[in-house]
């Protein structure tokens, strides 16, 4: 029988969402240190167009639906950051 109340302790799910969130983090931290190649949020936003464009024409549908995810997330890392597209507008 279970116990009406959960334990105190976390769950081995929740503590592997804390070590990712952890390791997103100091990603997004190293990140934010290193200076920027020329060009880079360009070229993430160009590999996100292809990769879009080529999950739409993929038979399969879990590769289709991984290539249009990952394709919008670079899609996105393109405009957005320190130099990405909407950065540089705003800066105008």
């Amino acid at each position: 029988m279970r116990p009406m109340y959960p334990s105190s302790r976390p769950s081995a799910s929740a503590l592997s969402l804390q070590r990712v969130a952890g390791l997103i983090r100091q990603l997004k931290a190293f990140d934010d240190r290193r200076p920027s190649v020329p060009g880079e949020h360009f070229v993430a936003f160009g590999t996100g167009t292809a990769l879009l464009l080529r999950g739409r024409r993929s038979a399969s549908p879990v590769l289709r639906t991984l290539a249009c995810a990952g394709g919008l997330l670079l899609m996105a890392r393109g405009l957005s950051g320190r130099d990405g597209l909407l950065a540089r507008l705003r800066r105008r």
